[in-house]
């Protein structure tokens, strides 16, 4: 009787463009059709840099820390950015403030 199994492989690629993967089944006691095998395209995108430029930052005991950035993603797919502000110490790290950002905009914390 047949039955199925359902397999998957990383694939990670550090160049850009199409690639075409190939893949057959191959079996040691020839039990499986050997029209087992295809081939599939992939479009493997350019990697996106992310860029961070601090406008202005201070801190005082009144107000606490209050920062102004601007963060560009370069072109790609659109993503949210995940950001955390906060010291480290020799207890450790204390995140203060942890935000998601949209793709490029200028962003003001307190």
């Amino acid at each position: 009787m047949g039955s199925s199994l359902e397999l998957s492989a990383l694939y990670p690629s550090t160049i850009s463009g199409d690639r075409l993967v190939e893949w057959r089944i191959v079996s040691a006691n020839s039990l499986v059709s050997e029209d087992c095998f295809g081939q599939i395209s992939l479009n493997v995108p350019p990697s996106q840099s992310l860029e961070v430029e601090f406008d202005s930052y201070s801190w005082s005991l009144e107000s606490g820390l209050d920062v102004v950035f601007t963060t560009m993603l370069s072109s790609g797919e659109s993503r949210v950015i995940h950001l955390e502000l906060g010291t480290s110490s020799a207890s450790g790290d204390d995140v203060q403030i942890s935000a998601e950002i949209p793709k490029c905009r200028q962003v003001s914390v307190h």
